[in-house]
């Protein structure tokens, strides 16, 4: 009996040790596919992290993309006006004479304009191009010069400030598709006297004006609006005004010398 009951205990012990090792073995298993799960999940992260490759034909498509964007960069402007005139001494001459031009001068403010831009117009309208040369200060248009070519030379015929300056203002404008250099001063007189000005060869001559008309012998009373010479209704007059104004020509018109 005492045999017995050794036998038992004896084998009891052992079955105990044998389970111990087989949950210890089951554990061992369960970490190492614990820690394979992990390493699976970085292995994927860091494959993820990597820069893919693109496809050939989406590479060549941004290629393409790429090589037109740099094409349109390297175009030159072109100002619609310049494709009216053909190519003639005159032209040739006024373009020589833009490149030459690399700085403006305002002698009436004693200021250099260093930033210059250029457009050929018709300005004299015998369909022959004047250059029209542009000082810009701070974006915008400041001080102009007009050329034109004479007898075989390229002679300045006109320069004064743009926009409003000592009582005048000055703009090249196209006023029903002709283009002007508008002149306007302003007096109690006239008021804002308003005149779009051609050159015919030797000077420069009123085609189109307006202002209003004041009476001084009756506490300076407005008389009436003045059109090309002629009584005009307030409304034709404000009329006419605003249509110079849409007339405005811009600085995103003018070119580069090389441009012309």
């Amino acid at each position: 009996m005492n045999k017995f009951k050794f036998f038992t205990l004896a084998a009891l012990l052992t079955f105990c040790l044998m389970f111990t090792g087989c949950v210890s073995d089951t554990a061992k298993v369960e970490d190492t596919k614990g820690t394979e799960t992990k390493v699976s999940e970085e292995d994927k992260k860091a494959s993820d992290s990597k820069p893919k490759v693109p496809d050939k034909a989406d590479a060549k498509d941004k290629a393409k993309e790429d090589n037109a964007e740099s094409k349109d960069s390297q175009k030159v402007d072109e100002p619609a006006t310049l494709k009216k005139f053909p190519d003639t001494p005159a032209k040739s001459a006024l373009k020589t004479h833009a490149e030459g031009i690399k700085t403006l001068y305002s002698s009436e403010f004693n200021v250099v304009f260093n930033e210059v831009k250029f457009m050929l117009e018709d300005f004299s309208g015998d369909g022959q191009p004047e250059l029209l040369a542009v000082g810009i200060h701070d974006g915008a248009m400041s001080y102009m010069e007009v050329f034109a070519y004479i007898d075989g030379k390229v002679l300045g015929i006109y320069d004064g400030q743009i926009g409003g300056a000592n009582g005048r203002n000055a703009y090249p404008v196209r006023y029903k598709g002709v283009p002007y250099i508008m002149n306007e001063s302003i007096s109690s007189a006239n008021g804002f006297y308003q005149q779009l000005m051609q050159y015919n060869g030797k000077e420069w001559h009123t085609v189109h004006s307006s202002f209003v008309e004041f009476d001084f012998y009756n506490n300076g009373q407005k008389k009436g609006c003045i059109v090309d010479d002629a009584p005009a209704s307030d409304e034709t007059y404000e009329n006419v005004r605003n249509e110079v104004e849409k007339g405005y020509i811009k600085l995103s018109e003018f070119v580069s010398a090389k441009s012309l």
